[in-house]
């Protein structure tokens, strides 16, 4: 656990382009003034800049990189050898940043250095909204946003309030609920107005809010009010209907009280970035590179639809390799040499 919290520290650190070397000289410092921290406090944080120049250390000793070191390097790489970053000012002369809200200081600063505002022909755009910020665990802050309008001065300000999506009840819940964090809001601080509007006038929405006062109950007052929906309204499918929840272990409750009711679903959930089929035949194709040997990455590989490899073939070659005690890869290259015959 407190490997995890430290690598999570660390890595804080690089968000906000905080060195080993800087921390170390913090920690002299604090430990030779006065101040207010005690002897105890001082110590630990010397131990942790210790830490964090280890680890640091460890990381170049084995050529590795870790999350926070893409963006730190290439931000150093920008600074100390200002021809390259020449080279992508040429390169990328119009720059778009979504989810601006979202961006720690080493992105920042990152953006900064590609769109270099002295360059007339830089054309940087921005779009964030701080009332969707989640990356605040990763150092995002709104403060990115208002910096952005003092280093920019000249930049022009579009407000985006027309939707397209929802009807224009649920528009006026939805920003009567987030003014609850005012008066840390951009609309507060840079005094826009963030109401949305519906520009359809075709969805017409009802707010329902039922109140449970456990998860259990929450999930069976759900399962009810779908089946009292579906039965007032003769035209209504079960396709009508639709359960959004935060992540997908939060899904289980519903799910047995749909069962319990006899009510059809379909789950669909992200399976996650790696567990996409692109992301695991690229995955493969890299564990070949690194080890022929590798007789699952083989496998997955050869069952890519565009190489047309015969299931028969396929059997052939794994039986040829379990008989013989050789890899796949050895196995293909046997096949190869000697043509594929009817008993391998």
């Amino acid at each position: 656990r407190q490997i995890h919290e430290l690598l999570k520290h660390f890595s804080k650190c690089k968000d906000e382009l905080i060195t080993p070397e800087d921390y170390l000289k913090l920690a002299e410092e604090k430990s030779k003034d006065g101040g207010d921290m005690n002897v105890e406090e001082k110590s630990r944080l010397t131990e942790i800049a210790n830490a964090y120049h280890t680890y640091n250390q460890l990381l170049l000793d084995k050529a590795m990189l870790d999350f926070g070191d893409l963006i730190f390097y290439a931000i150093k790489l920008f600074s100390d050898r200002p021809q390259i970053l020449e080279k992508f000012h040429q390169k990328y002369k119009y720059i778009l940043v979504d989810e601006f809200q979202d961006v720690n200081w080493a992105q920042y600063k990152l953006v900064q250095l590609l769109a270099d505002g002295t360059k007339p022909q830089s054309q940087l755009t921005v779009v964030g909204d701080d009332d969707q910020s989640i990356y605040a665990f990763r150092g995002a802050s709104v403060s990115n946003i208002l910096r952005f309008k003092d280093d920019y001065k000249n930049t022009k300000e579009i407000v985006l309030n027309e939707n397209y999506r929802s009807g224009q009840k649920i528009l006026d819940t939805a920003y009567n609920s987030i003014q609850n964090n005012n008066p840390d809001r951009l609309e507060t601080k840079l005094g826009i107005d963030k109401r949305l509007k519906n520009k359809t006038n075709k969805n017409v929405s009802e707010i329902v809010h039922l109140h449970a006062s456990n998860l259990d109950e929450e999930a069976r007052l759900v399962a009810n009010e779908i089946l009292r929906l579906k039965s007032a309204d003769e035209a209504a499918t079960w396709d009508d209907f639709a359960i959004l929840v935060r992540a997908n272990n939060h899904a289980e409750p519903f799910i047995n009280h749909l069962e319990n009711n006899a009510i059809p679903y379909e789950f669909l959930s992200s399976s996650g970035l790696y567990r996409q089929s692109i992301v695991l035949d690229c995955i493969n194709y890299l564990r070949l590179l690194d080890n022929y040997r590798e007789c699952s990455a083989v496998y997955r590989l050869l069952r890519l639809p565009f190489l047309h490899f015969k299931e028969n073939d396929l059997q052939k070659i794994t039986s040829l390799a379990k008989k013989k005690a050789i890899s796949y890869y050895e196995a293909l290259k046997r096949a190869a040499e000697l043509g594929l015959s009817e008993d391998g």
